[in-house]
């Protein structure tokens, strides 16, 4: 099973960015990784660039188009 997430920002206009994730969503995990290796705006708008991810990591690797 699966704990999903939203990962969200809002834009300067006021609307929401948001990137679907699949899997450790909760606190300890995606809550986690985003308080210690996601604090750099600029690294945050590439994360939600990205679309929806199955996992996220302390880096953000290559997009893979699973279609």
């Amino acid at each position: 099973m699966a704990t999903r997430s939203i990962i969200a920002k809002e834009q300067p206009n006021g609307q929401i960015k948001a990137s679907y994730c699949h899997y450790d969503g909760y606190p300890e995990g995606v809550g986690i990784k985003l308080a210690n290796h996601y604090t750099n705006e600029s690294k945050i708008d590439e994360l939600l660039s990205h679309g929806d991810i199955s996992c996220l990591g302390e880096n953000i690797g290559e997009k893979i188009d699973f279609n």
